[in-house]
């Protein structure tokens, strides 16, 4: 029998190289899709969650029970100066803190899930921490509990007030630290910049709430926006 020559081993094994070396590539690509659409749903997940608790917090606030008084049924006021339902204060650029309030005979869970408060109005405080976390706890509860982180990887928190300065007059948009009549809101708009918690092989810049671009670390993020309406706020619609 005849043996194979050199040259042709030699370029069989070339061709092997070659298939295996294809192969490689193929498996490092399909590795690196992979990678991203499980950090791309990663950063979903957390938008979810954030803007989930967020909203359900919202639209508890102005709602009314039922309460007897002088033997007569009649609903709960809507609104109070000595509880504010509704506070926002600017930390830093890209960083906002919120406050909203209901009354627990409304909805007796706050925003942890807890359901042992005894107060009389539920004060949900939302902040980031410095892990770049979403946490909250309600500052009037009968325990002393700390801050629970919501969703990672929030790198930005902005909210945006719809404001009716009078009864039936046109709305104004105005930032945390120019909302100056918070019974006079009718909706909220939600703006969070989200980031995939490992780096990947994103290379394209992001984008922040306010529109400037934030420089590529190898991250996936995204901006999402939510508008909420305050249903319970009645009369103040233009």
């Amino acid at each position: 029998m005849r043996g194979h020559s050199l040259p042709e081993l030699m370029v069989g094994m070339a061709i092997g190289l070659g298939v295996v070396g294809a192969a490689l590539m193929a498996y490092t690509a399909s590795r690196q899709t992979q990678d991203n659409l499980q950090a791309a749903l990663g950063v979903h997940h957390n938008a979810h969650v954030a803007l989930r608790n967020l909203q359900q917090s919202m639209e508890r606030i102005g709602g009314l029970f039922v309460m007897t008084q002088a033997g007569a049924v009649q609903w709960s006021t809507p609104y109070n100066t000595k509880f504010p339902q509704l506070q926002a204060q600017r930390l830093t650029s890209y960083s906002d803190r919120l406050s909203l309030g209901h009354w627990q005979a409304f909805e007796d869970s706050d925003c942890q899930g807890n359901k042992a408060s005894k107060t009389e109005l539920i004060l949900n405080d939302y902040v980031l921490n410095a892990k770049q976390e979403l946490t909250c706890r309600d500052t009037r509860a009968s325990t002393n509990n700390g801050y629970q982180a919501l969703a990672e990887g929030i790198e930005e928190m902005r909210f945006r007030f719809a404001q009716a300065n009078a009864p039936h007059t046109a709305l104004v948009w105005l930032n945390s630290d120019e909302m100056s009549q918070p019974e006079h809101v009718l909706a909220i708009e939600i703006c969070l910049r989200v980031a995939s918690i490992e780096k990947v092989q994103a290379t394209a810049p992001g984008e922040s709430c306010t529109g400037q671009f934030v420089a590529a670390d190898g991250r996936i993020r995204r901006v999402f926006r939510r508008v909420v309406a305050l249903r319970h706020r009645s009369g103040l619609a233009p």
